[in-house]
């Protein structure tokens, strides 16, 4: 028998393009061998329900594997919590509603949850920046000099971190009750 990987998004009215991206990402991941996946998108009270949208709606008819789930309480918490509630999945790996992976990352997760079988709650890893619109005036000198090293590294084009290093991993405990 496989094990499942469950991939969740939790979101409230995301961003259509940078959301489209995602779903795209996620279609292309590459599915690690002896592994299921599904993929829930945690709809929290978007107005309009993100599950009308054109393109997710596209998405999941191409998907079987994946569905929306609308949560009953607005909140990342709640989303979480109804994600958790709704999966399959043995490992359980979150990606923002802006978040694109890269087509091997369950590949690096399989491979780390193997190493650290304690852990089974992931999340993005290491993240590139991308800016798909001009950044805004206050983002160009930020208080937290990290995030303005952040924001100098993405606007040049360099990349800060490698994206196909191994994901951080969470913690259940971590998530109020």
């Amino acid at each position: 028998m496989s094990a499942t990987l469950t991939l969740i998004t939790c979101t409230r009215n995301p961003d259509p393009n940078s959301f489209r991206r995602v779903l795209a990402g996620v279609a292309a991941l590459e599915r690690p061998a002896d592994h299921d996946i599904e993929y829930l998108v945690i709809d929290s009270t978007s107005e309009p329900p993100v599950a009308s949208r054109e393109a997710v709606r596209e998405f999941l008819g191409r998907s079987p594997w994946a569905r929306v789930i609308r949560s009953p309480a607005p909140g990342l918490a709640a989303a979480r919590r109804a994600g958790i509630e709704a999966s399959k999945g043995a490992l359980i790996v979150w990606f923002d509603d802006d978040n694109v992976p890269a087509p091997d990352y369950l590949a690096h997760v399989v491979r780390t949850a193997a190493e650290r079988p304690t852990v089974s709650v992931w999340g993005a890893g290491a993240i590139d920046v991308e800016f798909t619109s001009p950044v805004p005036a206050w983002a160009e000198h930020p208080a937290d000099a990290s995030i303005s090293a952040t924001i100098r590294s993405a606007k040049t084009n360099r990349r800060f971190l490698d994206p196909r290093s191994a994901p951080t991993p969470g913690n259940l405990s971590s998530f109020p009750a």
